[in-house]
């Protein structure tokens, strides 16, 4: 037997967390809506969807906190990043306004498994950009 193979070195910057939420799409003037949110982080997110956007687009998203007819939502400019059969990893390019931050931020820290190690990560990076490896 030979060496154990080692996973790849993790390379999201942000935690995870789980959350249900309603997620508007667009790219390319083609909208994807699910209620299907696996995933979101600080720098991305994870739709589940069987409608499937091009890899590499860039497109705007809006999650909404709440039913869609009200106002309280987070809005992003990002890109798709992967696709997969189960859905779309998208990218954060640009979290849009203060507002969308805030609600970003206090969606992820409340549904974290760690919230003080969630807040050292969002601390260490000023605003969302990656850091130099």
């Amino acid at each position: 037997m030979g060496e154990p193979k080692h996973p790849l070195p993790e390379r999201r910057e942000f935690s995870r967390v789980s959350v249900a939420m309603r997620v508007e799409i667009t790219a390319g003037g083609k909208t994807v809506f699910s209620s299907h949110l696996k995933n979101i982080s600080m720098g991305g997110l994870f739709l589940i969807s069987p409608e499937k956007l091009p890899l590499g687009s860039d497109c705007q998203m809006a999650i909404f906190l709440e039913d869609p007819k009200r106002q309280d939502r987070i809005t992003a400019r990002g890109k798709i990043v992967r696709v997969t059969e189960e859905g779309m990893a998208i990218h954060f390019e640009e979290i849009i306004g203060p507002e969308s931050y805030h609600h970003l931020r206090n969606l992820v820290l409340y549904n974290a498994l760690d919230a003080e190690k969630l807040e050292k990560e969002i601390e260490d990076r000023i605003g969302m950009k990656r850091q130099k490896r």
